[in-house]
């Protein structure tokens, strides 16, 4: 059996590519970069297409013919998982593949539609699907995420101060299943007498309060160090705070408020001495570099998300350096807490006919008290300098 795993390099397509080499079967990848794939899976491939976009039809095609089954654990954000999935399951149609494990492993979001805004675009997925496609894909709930909880998202555990925290009982249970467990498990399903058949698979590998997750912390530690609880509020509190996020940010503004934890870092504020309309004409034009770096010849970006380019070439307009040319490369690399969030919005508020307030206001998520402390003296100063900036354009 020849199995694709879409998105294989994941956190969940690396246990599926394990669980399937166990079994004697053969895999073939399709990501945006083979290079962050471990060596043990990476060597051991049937083949490997790269991804050049989300919306890569030719790497699809090519990726899908002459499998039996696909794996697509593509990534958890609204343009892979309703648009890139959709163009792959065409693909497996036109392949003429009945097997598809659909991109899910999380709670049942066959429940309750509209309390999570993510689930209703899987739910609209699976509904389009099952009017349009011949194909029928399983689809997996598994709870909680082990890996992701607790070495992913600093919201539920802070692995710095060993802090985990929740809304609502302390004694109230989550479903969490590892990706051990998963990559076992969608093997399994897809290679059922039924696979062909689709439908809903409901999963996990145990249960478990916060307060269990404390006690077993500190018992596996005997002592060492001590894990803590922190309560975030009732389930009242964690409806209210998603009500005022849905209300404040719209559906656009999801990220926002999905995690409703997020934390202001600064706000940093300075009054210039010129029309609100002549500022944000500034602002507003940020991506066009020369209005930024009078020096900017070209700037190009290749590749998309992690392992992307984005390469500068400059002239020096003025002072010694005049006319000298430079070019340099920076890559969008995997971060050192990837499950992280941080925004920044411009505020421009008009003070008069020639007067306008700037404000940047810094948000994100949880951060220990030494390091807000050294990030906020960065952003203020980055972000003091910046507005000097605009203003000197405006002079």
């Amino acid at each position: 059996m020849l199995v694709l795993i879409a998105g294989i390099t994941g956190f969940v397509g690396i246990p599926c590519a394990r669980s399937a080499f166990a079994r004697g079967l053969k895999v073939r990848g399709l990501a945006r970069n083979i290079n962050n794939l471990p060596e043990d899976v990476g060597k051991r491939l049937e083949g490997f297409e790269t991804l050049s976009s989300p919306y890569d039809i030719a790497a699809m095609d090519r990726a899908t013919k002459g499998v039996d089954a696909i794996i697509c654990t593509f990534a958890g954000i609204p343009e892979m998982f309703m648009e890139s999935q959709l163009l792959l399951i065409r693909a497996a149609e036109r392949a003429g593949v009945k097997i598809f494990h659909a991109t899910s492993w999380n709670y049942d979001w066959t429940l309750a539609p509209g309390s999570h805004e993510l689930y209703d675009d899987m739910r609209g997925f699976a509904h389009h699907v099952a009017l349009s496609s011949t194909i029928k894909p399983i689809y997996m709930f598994t709870g909680a995420i082990v890996e992701y909880y607790f070495k992913r998202s600093r919201y539920d555990w802070n692995p710095d101060t060993k802090t985990f925290s929740f809304h609502g009982p302390s004694t109230f249970p989550t479903r969490y299943t590892t990706t051990e467990d998963i990559g076992n498990y969608v093997l399994e399903a897809i290679t059922a007498p039924d696979a062909a058949d689709g439908g809903f698979v409901r999963v996990q590998s145990f249960e478990a309060s916060p307060e269990d997750i404390v006690k077993a912390y500190n018992a596996a530690r005997e002592g060492r160090t001590t894990a803590k609880l922190n309560c975030l509020g009732s389930l009242q509190d964690a409806e209210d705070k998603l009500t005022e996020g849905r209300a404040r940010n719209g559906k656009g503004g999801w990220y926002n408020f999905i995690r409703s934890s997020l934390v202001n870092y600064t706000t940093v504020t300075r009054d210039i001495d010129a029309p609100i309309g002549q500022v944000w004409g500034l602002v507003a034009d940020f991506g066009a570099e020369k209005a930024w770096y009078p020096g900017a010849k070209s700037v190009s970006l290749e590749g998309f998300g992690l392992g992307s380019v984005r390469t500068f070439n400059y002239v020096y307009p003025a002072g010694k350096n005049k006319g000298q040319e430079y070019i340099f490369s920076e890559e969008l690399t995997e971060p050192d807490y990837p499950d992280m969030v941080a925004f920044g919005t411009t505020v421009l508020d008009s003070l008069g006919p020639n007067k306008t307030r700037f404000r940047w206001i810094a948000e994100g998520s949880p951060l220990p008290d030494e390091f807000m402390a050294v990030l906020r003296e960065d952003l203020n100063e980055r972000f003091d300098g910046l507005i000097v900036a605009i203003v000197n354009q405006l002079v």
